[in-house]
Formats: C-alpha cells, structure tokens, sequence
C-alpha cells in the first residue's frame, strides 16, 4: 500500500497453515525517494542597451522530473547588480522548477547585460570668423541632447586650443564641449571654432604737402602719428623711401615720400605720403648794371 505521507509502498504476502486460521505474513517494501536533480534547460543570455528592454524573458519550457512528471516552472524575480541601475549593470530573472516532493527544485536563470554601445551625436559644430581674439569668447554650451535610451546628457566645457599656441594677430580659436555618457566612457565632443582674420582696412593720418624752391630742402618728413588697428593694436609706420618726378631732379619737379603701415597680419597695409613740390619763385637778383662814358 502506499502511505498517507506518499514515501513507500508495501507489499504483502500471506503464509495461512492447513487449519485455515493461522497466518504469518512478509512483506517487501519500496521506499520511494526522489533522488535524481532536475535538469533545467541551458540558461539565457542577452545583451541590451537600456534598462526598460529587460522585462521578464517569459517561462523556459516544461521539464519531465525522473518519473516522466511535468515539471511547471514559476517565476521567482529578478536581481540587479548593481542593485539600482543608473546605466549600466546585469538583471538575472530566476524561474524555479519544483519537484513533487516539495524540496527537490532546479533554477533556470536569463541574465540581460545592460551595455551602453550606441554612440553620442553632439549637435552640428559651429564656427565664426572675427577679427579680434577678443571677440573669440566662450560660445556657450550647446543643447542638451538624449542618450540612446533617452537620458539627457548635458555638455560640459573641455577648455580651448589655438594655433598658433600663442595668437598675437591672426589664427583659430577651438572651443570643445564634451557629452560624457552615464557609463563614464562613452564621450562626443561638440566644437566652436573661431577664424580671427583681420579684414578692417588701416587708416593713415592726411597726407602732408609742402612747397619749397630747393630739392635741397624736400628731406625726409619724419614718420606720421602711431595709428591703431581694428583690434586697438598699434601699428607703427616706417620709411618705404621716396620718388622723385623727373627721376632725375635738377631744377623743379615732386619728391614724394612714403611711409607704410604694416599691420600685424604682415599683408595688410595703408601708406602715407608727403609731397614737396620743388618750385622756384624767388627772382633771381643780377648784380648793379653797369655804365660808362665815352669823349668822343
């Protein structure tokens, strides 16, 4: 018979002696004991990008225990690691198979690794061209943009680089902003990029003229007035030299000279010029006529 606690079977056999009353009896009896372990399926894997994409992978299918009983799994939960996942981490969801005894059990287990691949995509770099590196300032931190599971991620200043190291007229200003992902790896720089090109043409003070009736006299003028340039730098003139109209001046004619202006790109400049005008309107002056008188 099998017991009220379903762990063994008895068999009996009956010895009765010829007077029909007197019986011995013997039995054998199974204990029936579940011994061999549930085999659960091979446990499941998956690689995911976010969080929300690890739901319950669903029940693995139905197993046969040693006896050819079904064996239902039922879902236990689910564990993280880290325990609260910000970005990255593993979520285990646990299924359970019981067996008939109550106590014999097997797990079947889907672990999702939770990887951030997807790249940043920063928002278009931006450029302007001033004259002045004074003007090359801090653009501002670009939009805010999603990660791929639609986090915000929020730019921060790298700093900036010029070429030359050093800008004293002209060059480029590079502002970077980076996007860091919550993984702490995964980055996207957003650039701004300054192009200082000094466009403002210089001007020179007004020219200067002067008369004089002697080539002798039309000597150098000295140089003109330090002007500034577009971006207040000063911009100091120096001698080109002069020209002379006739080239070969022997009475009256122009000597014009020129100063030039250079400014700090080493292309831009402006002249400045000042013309004598070699005229000669003092009269001449004879000696005192002569006389004489003759006896005839």
């Amino acid at each position: 018979m099998i017991g009220n606690d379903h762990l063994r079977r008895d068999y009996t056999y009956r010895y009765t002696a010829c007077d029909g009353t007197t019986t011995a009896d013997w039995t054998y009896t199974y204990t029936i004991d579940l011994t061999t372990a549930l085999v659960p399926p091979t446990n499941g894997t998956a690689t995911v990008e976010c969080l929300s994409a690890a739901t319950d992978p669903g029940a693995p299918a139905t197993i046969k225990d040693a006896c050819g009983r079904d064996v239902v799994p039922t879902l236990v939960g689910f564990v993280d690691d880290p325990a609260t996942i910000t970005c990255e981490g593993t979520r285990v969801y646990t299924y359970r198979y019981t067996a008939c005894d109550g106590t014999t059990t097997a797990d079947w287990t889907y672990t999702y690794t939770i990887d951030l691949t997807t790249a940043l995509v920063p928002p278009t770099n931006g450029t302007a061209t001033v004259e002045c590196l004074s003007a090359a300032t801090d653009p501002g931190a670009p939009a805010t943009i999603k990660d791929a599971c639609g986090r915000d991620v929020v730019p921060t200043l790298v700093g900036f680089v010029d070429d030359p190291a050093t800008i004293t007229c002209e060059g480029t200003r590079v502002y970077t902003y980076r996007y860091t992902a919550c993984d702490g790896t995964t980055t996207a720089d957003w650039t701004y990029t300054y192009t200082i090109d000094l466009t403002t043409a210089l001007v020179p003070p007004t020219n200067g003229t002067a008369t004089v009736e002697c080539l002798s006299a039309a000597t150098d003028p000295g140089a003109p007035a330090t002007i500034k340039d577009a971006c207040g730098r000063d911009v100091v003139p120096t001698l080109v030299g002069f020209v002379d109209d006739p080239a070969t001046i022997t009475c009256e004619g122009t000597r014009v000279y020129t100063y030039r202006y250079t400014a700090c790109d080493g292309t831009t400049t402006a002249d400045w010029t000042y013309t004598y005008t070699i005229d000669l309107t003092t009269a001449l002056v004879p000696p005192t006529n002569g006389t004489a008188t003759e006896n005839v």
